[in-house]
């Protein structure tokens, strides 16, 4: 079937979106509403087909924002169609290729939503369904949000399930043969844990945890070993080991809490909106963009959803989408990193709004001019001793001496600046720059990890409530 063609009367198809054994996933435009979907497509004559007929009966009957919705089950003479919700985002094996290991919120936060999810497919019926495939590409991160695709071995509880699960994240009574219950997806969940703390899969027939990460100690020692206790837990060989269900597991990652909650999001009464963060420079050159992308890369790492929006109207990030082959969705975004970036726009274009918690604009040395709408203001001045030493703009809630620029006898750190480091990959801060980003954030004055239950905006003015 090529592209472009019409399928009963009503879809034409863009292109292949994805392959897997019997199947293939169609990307297809609703020509009366100009929507997207995604076109599962099996032949009648495979041996798999009562199981696609079974899969679209399970996902019809399931209503949660993190499952995609069906919206019809077609038939030919030869093949049988899903037509489904088209999601746009990255699978966790994408990321984790990407970008490497992810941080312990993260891996949190990605943790919990999937138990979420997993929960609500087990108490969604009578008798519960199971996934019994759970592993990182079947999971998408859609704008921080983790979906669920592919319902293939999705089977009700009592049932075998079909073949056995992915190699790595499959359970051990999977490979036996056994009938599999509620820790069966116990286990799946453990397993795309540990893949995401190492980038590697589990080894089979074992009960391993990641190791730490190098540096660091006290509280964020312990509260790494209570994920390897965590993980480690989910992949008992022997099932009555493990958690007896997604909501016990769910129930100690939300106890383990490393970093920022990543959840309650900053509401202006029921209504979420972003904290803005402005970063001008008084110069060019001083490392405005180098500082801005650690800081979104920082926030992705502590579990905060922020967007990156060129406002210098420099280039740099349509000369990132280039480098990383990426294109731009309807929010005007796309994510290279783990991060999302929205290049410079000139004139007024109207674009979908997104949910992002942070907003962090590059303003480059006047891009202040056109843009003044920020809740704080950072400015970076140069560590080159002949970069100017003031600033021709608004007053700033911080400035940063950016010594990652100096030279030899350049300035040093001055009394009421904050000094950046040297790091030179900002899309992976290492420690030491993690600690000065920790450090600009809470000199901001926004609150620090885990400390926030209510932000409100009250007259351009951001108040936070703390936890007692």
């Amino acid at each position: 079937m090529s592209s472009d063609s019409i399928l009963f009367g009503k879809y034409r198809l863009e292109r292949v979106i994805g392959r897997g054994g019997a199947s293939t996933v169609y990307l297809a435009t609703h020509l009366v509403l100009d929507e997207k979907r995604a076109i599962k497509r099996i032949s009648k004559a495979s041996q798999a087909y009562s199981r696609f007929r079974q899969e679209g009966l399970i996902m019809k009957s399931i209503r949660h924002p993190g499952i995609p919705i069906v919206y019809d089950f077609e038939e030919d003479e030869s093949y049988g169609y899903l037509i489904e919700e088209y999601l746009e985002g990255d699978s966790l094996f994408d990321i984790v290729r990407e970008q490497g290991a992810l941080s312990a919120a993260r891996t949190v936060s990605i943790g919990i939503q999937i138990c979420h999810l997993v929960h609500h497919l087990h108490s969604a019926r009578a008798n519960p369904i199971l996934y019994l495939d759970l592993q990182p590409k079947n999971l998408l991160l859609c704008r921080g949000t983790v979906k669920l695709v592919d319902f293939g071995r999705a089977a009700l509880a009592g049932e075998t399930g079909g073949a056995v699960g992915t190699p790595g994240c499959a359970a051990p009574e999977q490979y036996a043969g056994e009938v599999p219950d509620e820790r069966t997806d116990v286990y799946g969940v453990g397993a795309v844990l540990y893949f995401l703390r190492t980038g590697e899969y589990a080894p089979t027939g074992e009960a391993p945890a990641p190791p730490p990460r190098a540096g660091g100690g006290g509280i964020r020692s312990r509260r790494e070993k209570r994920l390897r206790r965590i993980i480690g837990k989910c992949l008992e060989k022997r099932r009555e080991k493990r958690y007896p269900t997604v909501e016990a597991l769910e129930r100690a990652l939300r106890r383990s809490g490393p970093g920022f909650s990543g959840t309650g999001g900053i509401e202006w009464g029921e209504r979420p909106f972003p904290v803005v963060v402005g970063v001008a420079g008084n110069g060019r050159g001083v490392g405005v963009t180098h500082l801005s992308i650690g800081l979104a890369a920082y926030l992705r790492d502590q579990n905060v959803t922020a967007l990156y929006v060129e406002r210098d109207g420099s280039g740099t990030v349509r000369e990132l989408l280039r480098c990383f082959h990426r294109s731009l969705n309807r929010f005007g975004c796309a994510a290279i990193c783990g991060i999302d970036f929205q290049p410079y726009f000139k004139g007024n274009v109207r674009l979908e709004e997104g949910n992002w918690q942070v907003l962090i604009k590059d303003l480059g040395t006047d891009g202040w001019r056109q843009d003044g709408e920020w809740d704080v203001l950072v400015w970076v001045r140069g560590g080159k001793w002949w970069n100017p030493p003031g600033f021709d703009g608004p007053a700033a809630t911080v400035t940063v001496r950016n010594l990652s620029l100096r030279r030899p006898g350049g300035r040093g750190e001055v009394e009421g600046e904050l000094a950046a480091p040297w790091f030179e990959n900002p899309f992976f801060p290492p420690e030491g720059a993690e600690a000065f980003y920790r450090r600009l954030w809470e000199t901001c004055g926004l609150p620090g990890r885990g400390e926030v239950s209510s932000w409100k905006r009250t007259a351009g003015r951001i108040l936070c409530r703390v936890r007692p």
